[in-house]
């Protein structure tokens, strides 16, 4: 066993003594959104476990544990949480500090019982084990097993199977047509897991979130909806989806808005550039970029040439550019500071002064060439309220996103244009 037998806990201990119930989800793509089944039928397990007076059984870190979590705390449920890692009580004070930052709003500390199979005098096993070791104790500790979405041949199928095999009352869903994420609940219930649908747990429209107060741009009149432009003036920043949390957003109030089934809690390159919208400022990032400068990168590329410079990249799983962007006229953003990348061999970083080395981009074809795509710099967040309504255009994909925009923002200061 790649961790231990044994237990540590920090918490109320006596949360051992009670019934509980763990819902369990194999693991999920990067990318969720609200519409997923696994998020709808993960709250209606979760609500009814709840409501039975279970204690739940979860995690943190991996949103299918953090959506179980969340929605157990805010019922005012008691929580076992198995860790991956240490007790946060046997942390340094910067990273205990970083645990409760981090989860914040995801559990209530006095309703909550911390467990860890590991141990500060053991060498902590690679991530895997941990991953293995958590949720096997998950499994565990529950009374009850209830299966939301289970693959087959997985880590959740297999301790699912071994809960059967002890006597412990596992639930397994059943959805109309099982599918890829949902074989293993097709073996779980051909070994004896009772069968459950969703109109046996109905989603009831609960918010778990408190009314906040809307935000909306300032009105402008923009005089078209497809205006004419000259896109070779303008610079580009093209937008992507964002896994997990927005910029600044907590994790908190991405697993809420999720629960919520708000519409951008998707978080797709449209929500982004809604975002960016809403907020009226592209926020500058430090990702492969040299130093410690955050920066907000356009392309001299304009979306009519986007294909020559699109590209799936299989390690983050996406593409390197989406059809959404904000364009700003290049004299208004050289004005801001902005500045052509400088493309160029690791001795030319070096030859660079510290003022300028946020611009370095390297240059080593024929294995790192990314000259085509034209890229500019500006070092810090891009404020869109410094600048003129006239400097700035908006292009999506659709007509019918062109549209939703001016609904969503009213005539706001930019003009759009559909480029699909």
């Amino acid at each position: 066993m790649a961790g231990q037998d044994t237990l540590s806990t920090q918490g109320d201990s006596s949360l051992f003594d009670s019934p509980t119930a763990a819902i369990l989800n194999s693991r999920k793509p990067r990318m969720v959104t609200p519409s997923d089944c696994w998020i709808k039928i993960t709250i209606a397990l979760t609500e009814e476990a709840v409501r039975k007076g279970f204690t739940v059984v979860s995690s943190l870190g991996m949103f299918t544990y953090d959506l179980v979590t969340f929605i157990a705390a805010q019922m005012g449920a008691p929580t076992i949480i198995v860790l991956d890692g240490l007790l946060p009580e046997l942390l340094s004070s910067d990273k205990q500090a970083e645990f409760y930052e981090e989860f914040a709003g995801l559990f209530d500390p006095e309703k909550t019982l911390f467990v860890s199979p590991f141990s500060p005098d053991v060498k902590m096993p690679d991530r895997a084990a941990r991953d293995f070791e958590r949720d096997r104790w998950v499994v565990f500790l529950a009374s009850r097993v209830l299966a939301g979405e289970i693959r087959s041949g997985g880590y959740m199928e297999k301790l699912s199977l071994a809960a059967i095999n002890e006597g412990r009352r596992v639930q397994a869903f059943r959805p109309s047509v099982f599918d890829k994420s949902t074989a293993g609940n097709r073996t779980l219930l051909a070994a004896g897991a009772e069968e459950v649908t969703v109109a046996d747990f109905p989603v009831k429209k609960v918010s778990y979130r408190p009314n906040m107060p809307q935000t909306r741009l300032v009105a402008s009149n923009s005089p078209s909806l497809k205006p004419s432009f000259d896109l070779s003036e303008y610079l580009f920043h093209y937008t992507r989806g964002c896994y997990g949390p927005w910029p600044g957003q907590s994790r908190a109030d991405y697993i809420r808005s999720l629960a919520d089934g708000d519409n951008d809690a998707g978080h797709t390159g449209f929500d982004t550039l809604c975002r960016i919208l809403c907020e009226r400022l592209i926020r500058a990032g430090h990702r492969l970029v040299r130093g410690n400068v955050p920066v907000v990168s356009f392309s001299a590329c304009p979306p009519t040439q986007l294909a020559n410079i699109r590209k799936w990249n299989p390690a983050l799983i996406r593409w390197t550019f989406e059809p959404y962007t904000v364009g700003i006229h290049r004299a208004a953003l050289e004005e801001m500071g902005a500045r052509p990348a400088i493309y160029g061999p690791e001795t030319k970083f070096r030859e660079l002064s510290e003022a300028e080395r946020f611009r370095f981009q390297l240059h080593a074809p024929p294995k790192t060439d990314w000259s085509n795509e034209k890229e500019w710099r500006i070092a810090g967040d891009v404020d869109l309220s410094r600048l003129s309504p006239e400097d700035i255009i908006v292009v999506v994909s659709t007509e019918e996103e062109a549209l939703s925009l001016h609904e969503k923002f009213g005539r706001a200061h930019f003009s759009v244009k559909a480029c699909g």
